[in-house]
């Protein structure tokens, strides 16, 4: 019960807990439970790639003593796509998820609950990502598995799920080794008795439901069905909805009762059924069931991961099934293994109903997805003589009683892994297939629902006893596809010291860029290599890039009055016909063209440019207005037969065909029954006869015009076709018009041989994919002051801005503006001209990256700006040399955000060393003076060299 109250208490639910002993199978003996868990707190002091330790904090020692060995293992802590499209859920980055490795309890400290290992710790762990130590249970001599079996405490969110033995001698089993459904948990499957079956209905204005569907807001229940538990966390615990997948847990179904994905591990999850039948099986242009968990990346055996558990599918009536939960891991080692006829398993489970019973099937809603199958590490080389079987399946998705509702996808396959490089019994059998979909019993259909994907069975893994390598725990950030003038900040989030930054673009060394932070706005694969003393990892970035259009943007001046620019699309695209508008949505067209010619400015301005080609249009045949007859469809008639052409087309530019409209009617006439005649048909894309693997599939309704959504990304060619499968002796209302529909440039449907086709109202995308690109004039007149620096440092989360002038006439001040982003600045304050020529300000920085600039402001109110400074936070330095010329004294201003020491040498204009002196500094402001009376007039050189490197300053003695 542990197991899913803290799943339910992590999402605000306290509901049915006294009834959630029923979730698991109860069996006539207990399985026993050998191992004990911790949850590890911390890792003190403790950076393996710079500083490696053995020592851990816990949240509980009572049951440790020195001498243990325990398995130290992460659980979760893959960064993942949050992006509301089909990537979301695709992994970014593993981190340390699944490493593991055995140590030694050397010490115990009862009141810090810090325990001290005998040895190193070998990976670079992260409390995040849910850590814990698994005491191993060793048998001196051979062990026997009692007829109830042995399990594990299952999962709870921080520690359980897995099991870990060793015996020295025979492991005989008298029963089974099981910890089926130990794994991450399904999700429970939320009730609401709402429905929602249009974008956007159902919530306020701009809520989550209407901008996107793959992760949405657990406070509204009827959107959709909760995810299930995979190896990636919440970034905001409140999304627990929608179809995305959480990297190996299953997405939830979506209104109206579409059904959850399957869990994944080594194999992919299955894709939930469709929603209910006369309701489109799309909402917000996407479709409602629940993604399965993508298939994981065990790196060669170093990783173990828990079964991922099943998304919920959506409910309404209670009726429903919640996702099943992922397999347990159980490791291994033993000299000899004897099965008996038993099993060693992991396996996935199917999700309980509403009434809590395991496996149950539902009802009037959306089926949950099966949980995946566990991974199986097994370190012995000889199998005995008798059946064993040791599988990870996955779970089979959650079925339902009533027709037309959406079934759960199976769960995925886990992984059975052997040290051994080959099974000599042939009575022992390996299983890791996936599971299967649910079905509607009445039926027989998975209407819509998938089988979970085959894990993986392999031989030749890493021991038991292999510590995992060490890595860097970083990512670059994930692949991007760029609009102009958009640029892609590849940011490491790496601390300098003692590191090394290699980048790489399409194999070749960017010998220049050595920072932890690579901007770019070309496309290209671009990898980069992270160095400390201990550790060395890579990650890969790949930018793509859309059109080649960039702003020339203009600056002018208005002290003779009005300013008039031209501003205009450089690299503008041969087809395009570019929009500009005032605002960056919405708005009225100001002007098209390439350029733009603007009068009368005395302020900045921009404008937002888009190409206006870029066009979701609707066209062809109205489905109600165009002449029709009925064609029967299922070969008895020449006019239409199953998989014939109905509609061929030509593309000459890329467009995305969103959608078509269908008709149809029964063979008999009429539309049947009460009128209630329905269909579930399959549209797929042909080129020259030959399928392009885009399918889509949807209900239509008995002479109701029905849209079926597609989403087809098709590239310029020629001869392609719409085809409907299984199309289940319906008639479909033809169009009996011949002519050809064409959009210029971009598309033409060419007439049939026989009738023009069953498809009506459709709708293509296409043109530019980018948004509007702003286009700037920006006024910029003559300073009124000549300005010698402007400077900045991070420091304790403020910004510490200097700026040296010289020639001050008729200076009224400085306003100081900062930016995010580098193009929209606020003023954060004014400084009044001194004319003594050196100032300072100090603006409170939270965001830590920040740009800055200068408004000079003349007394007669005109005004100029200065360079635009960027600080980045951090460990920063500043120097600043004032005053310049100097005559007697020399001041060397160092800000430095933590305690540092410099060389400072002092040389002729040839070179001379004229002074050399080493000087430490404390964190914040220093000043450093020198007494240069004694100098001739000249130009001197100030160089100032620290770990960083070194910077040169030159000055004027006077």
């Amino acid at each position: 019960m542990n197991k899913h109250l803290a799943f339910l208490r992590n999402y605000g639910l306290l509901l049915l807990l006294a009834a959630l002993s029923c979730i698991q199978p109860l069996s006539a003996q207990t399985p026993l439970v050998l191992n004990q868990y911790a949850k590890v707190i911390d890792f003190p002091s403790c950076s393996p790639c710079l500083n490696p330790c053995n020592k851990v904090i816990v949240d509980d020692v009572a049951q440790f003593v020195v001498g243990d060995e325990v398995l130290l293992i992460q659980m979760k802590g893959a960064d993942i796509s949050w992006s509301q499209d089909t990537t979301f859920g695709d992994i970014i980055t593993y981190g340390s998820t699944g490493f593991h490795e055995v140590l030694s309890i050397a010490a115990i400290d009862a009141v810090t609950k810090l325990i001290t290992f005998a040895n190193t710790i070998g990976g670079n762990y992260s409390v995040d990502g849910k850590v814990q130590l698994v005491k191993k249970f060793i048998s001196p001599g051979n062990y026997n598995v009692p007829v109830g079996g042995i399990s594990c405490a299952p999962w709870d969110g921080n520690k359980g799920g897995v099991l870990f033995m060793e015996v020295n001698g025979t492991l005989s089993l008298s029963g089974s080794i099981d910890v089926t459904g130990m794994g991450f948990r399904g999700a429970v499957n939320p009730n609401s008795n709402l429905n929602i079956t249009e974008c956007g209905t159902g919530g306020p204005a701009g809520d989550e439901f209407a901008n996107g569907i793959f992760f949405l807001d657990g406070a509204n229940l009827q959107w959709a069905g909760r995810k299930g538990e995979g190896i990636a966390e919440f970034r905001n615990p409140q999304y627990e909805l929608g179809t995305g997948n959480l990297a190996n847990g299953g997405g939830g179904g979506l209104n109206h009762n579409a059904g959850g994905g399957g869990g994944s591990n080594m194999g992919a999850g299955g894709r939930g059924g469709n929603s209910y039948i006369g309701i489109s099986n799309e909402i917000c242009g996407v479709i409602s069931n629940g993604s399965g968990g993508i298939a994981l990346d065990r790196m060669g055996g170093l990783r173990l991961f828990l079964g991922g558990g099943g998304g919920a599918g959506h409910e309404n009536n209670h009726r429903g099934n919640s996702g099943g939960d992922g397999g347990g891991i159980i490791v291994i080692k033993a000299d000899k293994i004897e099965g008996n006829g038993n099993k060693i398993i992991s396996d996935g489970f199917i999700g309980f109903n509403y009434d809590l019973i395991q496996g149950g099937n539902g009802e009037n809603d959306g089926g949950g997805g099966g949980g995946a199958g566990g991974s199986i590490k097994i370190e012995c080389n000889d199998l005995g003589t008798t059946a064993l079987t040791i599988q990870a399946r996955g779970g089979n998705g959650g079925s339902l009683t009533a027709q037309e509702h959406g079934p759960g996808g199976g769960g995925g396959g886990g992984l059975v892994c052997f040290n051994a490089s080959s099974i000599a019994n042939p009575l022992v059998k390996v299983v890791s297939e996936g599971g299967n979909p649910g079905i509607t019993i009445t039926d027989s259909s998975a209407y819509g629902a998938q089988a979970g994907s085959p894990g993986i069975t392999g031989f030749s893994c890493t021991t038991i006893s292999s510590q995992p390598p060490k890595v860097i725990l970083f990512s670059a950030g994930s692949d991007q596809t760029l609009c102009n003038p958009g640029v892609a900040v590849l940011d490491t989030k790496l601390e300098k010291t003692g590191t090394t930054f290699t980048w790489y673009k399409d194999g070749v060394e960017l010998t220049a860029e050595k920072d932890s932070v690579y901007t770019t706005n070309a496309p290209g694969i671009y990898v980069v290599k992270v160095t400390t003393a201990n550790c060395s990892s890579t990650d890969t970035v790949v930018i793509k890039k859309i059109g080649n259009e960039v702003p020339v943007n203009q600056y002018f001046c208005d002290n003779a009055g009005p300013a008039t620019v031209t501003l205009e699309v450089g690299n503008p695209e041969t087809a395009a016909k570019y929009g500009w508008f005032s605002e960056q949505t919405g708005g009225s067209l100001v002007h098209v063209g390439n350029s733009y010619t603007v009068t009368g400015l005395t302020k900045d301005t921009v404008f937002y440019v888009v190409d206006t080609v870029k066009v979701t249009t609707v066209f062809g045949p109205t489905g109600a207005g165009a002449a029709q007859e009925y064609y029967i469809a299922d070969g008895s008639n020449n006019d239409i037969t199953i998989q014939e052409e109905l509609r061929k087309f030509n593309v000459t530019a890329p467009i995305k065909l969103k959608s078509v409209e269908v008709r149809a009617a029964l063979n008999a006439g009429g539309c049947g029954y009460n009128n209630t005649f329905t269909r579930s048909i399959t549209i797929q894309l042909f080129q020259n006869g030959i399928a392009t693997g885009q399918t889509a599939t949807g209900t239509i309704q008995c002479d109701v015009p029905t849209k079926v959504v597609l989403n087809f990304d098709i590239p310029p060619g020629n001869n392609y076709e719409l085809r409907i499968e299984d199309i289940d002796k319906a008639f479909f209302k033809i169009s009996d018009e011949e002519e050809g529909y064409s959009i210029p440039v971009v598309m033409t449907i060419l007439p049939n041989q026989k009738k023009s086709g069953a498809f009506f109202n459709w709708e293509i995308e296409y043109g530019a994919p980018c948004g509007r690109m702003p286009i700037w004039a920006k006024k910029s007149c003559p300073l009124p002051l000549m300005l010698l620096s402007f400077r900045g440092v991070s420091l304790d989360g403020k910004s510490n801005l200097y700026w040296s002038t010289a020639l001050e006439k008729n200076v009224e001040g400085f306003i100081i503006e900062s930016s995010s982003d580098g193009f929209y600045f606020e003023s954060k304050g004014f400084v009044s001209a001194s004319g003594l020529g050196h100032y300072q300000f100090q603006d409170a920085n939270w965001e830590k990256s920040l740009y800055y600039r200068l408004k000079i402001v003349d007394k007669d109110g005109s005004f100029a700006y200065s360079p635009i400074i960027h600080l980045k936070g951090g460990n920063e330095k500043f120097f600043n040399l004032f005053p310049n010329p100097a005559f007697e004294v020399l001041y060397l201003q160092i800000v430095t955000s933590e305690k540092s020491s410099v060389l400072v040498e002092l040389t002729d204009v040839v070179g001379k060393q004229i002074l050399t002196k080493e000087q430490s500094f404390e964190k914040g402001v220093n000043t450093l003076s020198f007494n240069i009376t004694s100098l001739p007039t000249g130009v001197y050189f100030l160089s100032i060299l620290t770990q960083e490197g070194i910077e040169v300053r030159k000055f004027e003695k006077r």
